[in-house]
């Protein structure tokens, strides 16, 4: 968590989005990268620890992992064959970014550019969608019945491909 307040500093400011990455031999860090005006995002941290991060995170940033946890996009992902059961998910990097308010033109140079914005673009899909209205529209009674009928039908067996460029047409 070495440098972790800086990093939530950078998004408090205005940030979207806290990388983690490898400052020297032995040391890790965070950087920040700016958001994209056009984005609604809130600021966001993916880290796979959840448990330091969100308790040092205030309400109003959103902090996920990779693996599906806590995020339902990255739950979605292909499973990795052999994987620790509940663990065996990965969303790639570029599909985070994509689902975030980052500027991907200042993400960080390990981050494929290209590959984020294919990736921002396919979750316009009408499946992304889906999912994300069960967990992003404000709980009302209406939205209560969607997402039981969801979790019945589509949302029980619904899988992404980790490769975005099935999405555009």
């Amino acid at each position: 968590m070495e440098d972790y307040q800086e990093g939530i500093d950078e998004l408090e400011a205005g940030d979207a989005m806290t990388f983690r990455y490898i400052k020297g031999e032995d040391r890790l860090s965070w950087t920040a990268t700016p958001a994209d005006p056009s984005r609604t995002n809130p600021p966001t941290v993916y880290l796979l620890n959840l448990g330091l991060s969100s308790m040092n995170a205030p309400l109003d940033i959103r902090v996920l992992d990779d693996i599906g946890l806590s995020n339902p996009l990255a739950a979605r992902q292909p499973r990795i064959v052999g994987g620790r059961i509940g663990h065996d998910k990965s969303l790639e990097m570029s599909w985070q970014v994509a689902d975030s308010a980052a500027d991907i033109d200042e993400t960080p140079p390990w981050i494929d550019k290209y590959e984020a914005a294919k990736a921002r673009a396919a979750l316009a899909d009408a499946d992304f969608q889906k999912l994300f209205a069960t967990y992003r529209e404000p709980l009302t009674w209406d939205r209560f019945w969607k997402n039981i009928k969801f979790s019945l039908n589509d949302g029980r067996t619904l899988t992404f491909s980790s490769d975005p460029s099935d999405y555009l047409h």
